[in-house]
């Protein structure tokens, strides 16, 4: 945790790795470790980000990489479909 109660964003970055695991019921430990180990932000442009939810296109509050350890689609090139 930081001094304001956040957890850090490796802890962060972590407890994705472990929720997109269990979201594809993979045992393979490798796979947990490759969302923990790889940054998702280096493949994103600068936030605030599109997060697409049921079709709906939603703009992250801020530029704080924490936004995108969900298990949703970041949208890259909404003209073109291209997610993350």
């Amino acid at each position: 945790m930081t001094a304001g109660g956040r957890a850090s964003l490796d802890d962060i970055r972590a407890f994705h790795a472990k929720m997109m695991a269990a979201a594809s019921n993979s045992t393979d430990e490798r796979l947990e470790q490759a969302f923990r180990l790889v940054r998702r932000e280096a493949f994103m442009g600068p936030g605030p980000w599109q997060i697409v939810v049921n079709r709906r296109h939603l703009e992250t509050p801020s530029d704080d990489p924490a936004f995108l350890y969900q298990n949703v689609l970041v949208c890259l090139d909404r003209s073109k479909g291209i997610n993350n």
